[in-house]
């Protein structure tokens, strides 16, 4: 499993507040049937919820000025790539590994909240990205 984060600093005042970000998350290394090299046998073996759990997802952050600040702070769009879950399908004598759901540069609009001080995922956003408290 790997992930790389980000931290967005803002000022608020005398405070400077911090706010993690992940901006990737992959766990095919972790579960040897989400690896670009599983075998076969380990694809025919595997079961509907290991492979619903296969996640790669990479995120690119841009801050959205041409929107409005609640509390000074602009909302953040969110450009997201990958695929969440898998899927296996039997393609002659092979079995195949196909997404459940595809991100090709779909875009998310975060959302500063002040009294969390920090952003919000969207409710559609996957849940890999979101902290547990949300």
């Amino acid at each position: 499993m790997s992930w790389r984060n980000n931290f967005l600093l803002q000022a608020e005042g005398k405070t400077i507040r911090w706010t993690d970000v992940l901006e990737s998350y992959d766990n095919k290394d972790a579960n040897y049937v989400c690896n670009d090299e599983a075998e076969q046998s380990d694809i025919a073996d595997a079961k509907a919820e290991e492979l619903a759990d296969c996640q790669h997802l990479t995120a690119q952050f841009a801050v959205r000025k041409d929107l409005p600040a609640p509390n000074g702070i602009f909302p953040l769009e969110v450009s997201l790539d990958g695929f969440v879950g898998l899927k296996k399908e039997k393609n002659g004598k092979e079995w195949l590994l196909k997404p459940l759901k595809t991100f090709k540069q779909d875009k998310f609009v975060f959302e500063y909240d002040a009294a969390k001080q920090n952003y919000v995922a969207p409710k559609d956003f996957p849940d890999v990205f979101k902290d547990d408290d949300k």
